[in-house]
Formats: structure tokens, sequence, C-alpha cells
């Protein structure tokens, strides 16, 4: 069934399962355009907003690093975030 799909239906069932997941998910394009995010990823990751280019919305090394490296290969990489949060 998914061979046939469209891109958008690819999408949405992507989306779907991404959107089940508990943690954090974020699906991009081949430009890294965020084209859809989890409820865990938008608590995670407020900046982070679909449309929008991942590596200018959250800038880090390790997973730009990440990103191309799946490009290249095709194969699924796997990256922690650690942040720093500002404490009073």
């Amino acid at each position: 069934m998914a061979d046939s799909a469209s891109p958008r239906e690819r999408l949405e069932i992507l989306g779907g399962f991404a959107d089940a997941l508990p943690d954090p998910s974020l699906l991009l394009d081949r430009r890294s355009l965020v084209v859809n995010r989890n409820a865990a990823a938008a608590r995670e990751f407020p900046e982070v907003v679909e449309g929008g280019m991942l590596t200018a919305m959250l800038r880090h090394p390790v997973l730009s690093g990440a990103i191309e490296a799946a490009r290249r290969s095709g194969e699924t990489q796997t990256v922690e975030l650690h942040r720093t949060v500002p404490n009073e």
C-alpha cells in the first residue's frame, strides 16, 4: 500500500507514526525542512516549527553531522541532544 501512495499520503502515514511516539520525533525533507513534529518534540523544542529549516532553528553540530551522514549513506542516524537550561 505504501509503495503506491502519493508523497502526501506517505507523509500522512509517517506523520501518524511519529505522532504516536512518546519521544520527540521530527520528520525532515531533503532540504532539512521540518515536515512533521510530534507533541513531544513541540514541548522539548518549541523553537522548531513545521516548515522551518531545522539547522537554522536548532543549531547543534552533532545533529547537523548526523543529518548529512544519513543523506550520504541512506542509513539511520541517532543523536542524543543535551541542552543547557538556565537556572535562577
